[in-house]
């Protein structure tokens, strides 16, 4: 022991402590703590890396030998040279560069990482051609500059997280929309970004690696109305604390600090008319593949790339980022659809608010009742037409409908009611104008 060098053999003993955890007499790597791995597994993978990440350190079999013993013993004299007890947990802590967040003497890994650019001393702002690439995309001002609050928002509040996401349209292909995505890849980091195609492993049960990303991209969404994932979606974007679960370990309660960017080639016709969740762009420019202006937008791509890929270009365009302004009716935590809105999403809300009047009005058109409750046709709102019922009141009254309050069913208050257009009623009753009457009932179950 009289020949080991202490200060070295703690140097290697932090470095393996800082890589693994340990739960249920398994270890798991910080970095990837999916699968669990053997004891020999750590030893022999950290011989190897510390070999790469220690080179300053000559190595020998009792060196190595008294680092592990260390790094693995359950009673350390100093805790942060031993591999931790692992909760299970793994969170995002945006800012934080621990990897280990420490409470109870249990672990949480945090897999947040300040990217490598931001440790240069990079003192100027420069938009170069990240701000072609916008401009080409995003011809209107209103909506670029809506674009660029929300980005240098999400950077400037990385440990806070917004309640809309950008929702990226074209109907052609080579329009810029992936490019971008990596452009954000870039500027929050590669370790600090989940980038896949579709939304299955978002809202999928196993969603621990993507949720505990601070940026999530997902690409070419195409999503059923109404269904579980499109709920799951709206709960991810706007709720601030989340269940997450991990394979082999117990489901944990999280806050999450996502930001999200979704793409798609299909017009996004499953939201909700009034959704405020997503700022719809449209990205149409004649440079897109097989465009007129190709050759000339993809040079303002390849200097995109060659500025991202650059550390002290990409350090410049997030401090342009970092002094960035929003404008004053901005707001992260609450996306006006009546004062920022885009073309196509407009249109969305025509096409939708016109089915869903359209199918009220066969759906009561069809119905023997003169009459509806209104907690029934909040019921048929919700589960049929996939609408918030909220909005529901205007297209009633469009269809000539309107409301009344009517006590029935042995009950001694009023409850809403909604009548067909003639209709009065009286004494827990509807009247027709040619005097015929229908008992006002509690429906057991209204057909969906």
């Amino acid at each position: 022991m009289t020949n080991i060098n202490h200060e070295h053999r703690r140097e290697i003993s932090r470095a393996i402590a800082s890589w693994y955890v340990r739960k249920d007499n398994k270890y798991y790597r910080v970095e990837a703590p999916g699968t669990s791995i053997s004891q020999p597994d750590v030893r022999q993978a950290s011989y190897q890396r510390i070999r790469t990440k220690l080179p300053h350190i000559p190595l020998s079999p009792e060196l190595l030998q008294e680092a592990f013993r260390v790094a693995f013993s359950l009673y350390p004299e100093n805790a942060d040279e031993a591999i931790r007890p692992w909760n299970g947990q793994v969170v995002s802590r945006p800012g934080d560069t621990r990897t280990l967040l420490i409470a109870d003497g249990f672990a949480t890994i945090n897999r947040w990482r300040e990217p490598d650019y931001r440790n240069l001393r990079v003192n100027h702002a420069e938009w170069g051609a990240a701000e072609e690439l916008l401009r080409w995309m995003l011809p209107d001002a209103g909506t670029r500059r809506h674009v660029t609050d929300w980005i240098a928002w999400c950077l400037q509040n990385e440990a806070d997280r917004p309640t809309w996401s950008l929702f990226l349209h074209s109907k052609a292909k080579g329009t810029g929309k992936s490019q971008l995505c990596r452009v954000l890849d870039a500027l929050f980091g590669e370790g600090n970004t989940t980038s896949q195609n579709g939304i299955t492993y978002l809202t999928g049960r196993f969603n621990a690696s993507v949720v505990a990303s601070k940026l999530v991209v997902c690409e070419e969404v195409k999503v059923k109305q109404g269904s579980s994932a499109a709920n799951s979606l709206k709960t991810l974007i706007s709720e601030p604390t989340i269940l997450v679960e991990m394979k082999g370990q117990e489901a944990y309660q999280t806050d999450q600090r996502c930001c999200f960017v979704f793409t798609s080639n299909h017009v996004p016709l499953w939201l909700e008319a009034d959704d405020r969740r997503y700022f719809i762009v449209d990205v149409e420019h004649q440079g897109h593949a097989n465009g007129p202006l190709t050759a000339e937008f993809q040079r303002v791509v390849a200097r995109v790339n060659e500025q991202i890929k650059n550390p002290a270009s990409l350090a410049a365009l997030y401090n342009a980022f970092m002094a960035h302004k929003p404008a004053d009716g901005f707001n992260a935590r609450s996306l006006n659809t009546e004062t920022h809105s885009t073309p196509i999403m407009e249109m969305i809300r025509q096409s939708q608010q016109q089915v869903s009047t359209e199918q009220l009005e066969e759906y009561l058109n069809g119905r023997e009742q003169h009459y509806i409750a209104q907690t029934d046709l909040h019921h048929y709102c919700q589960k049929t037409l996939h609408v918030n019922p909220e909005t529901i009141r205007h297209r009633m009254l469009e269809l000539g409908w309107h409301k009344v309050k009517v006590k029935w069913g042995g009950v001694d208050y009023g409850r809403v009611l909604w009548l067909r257009p003639g209709y009065s009623a009286q004494r827990g009753e509807v009247v027709g104008s040619d005097g015929t009457r229908q008992p006002v009932r509690d429906e057991v179950e209204i057909g969906l």
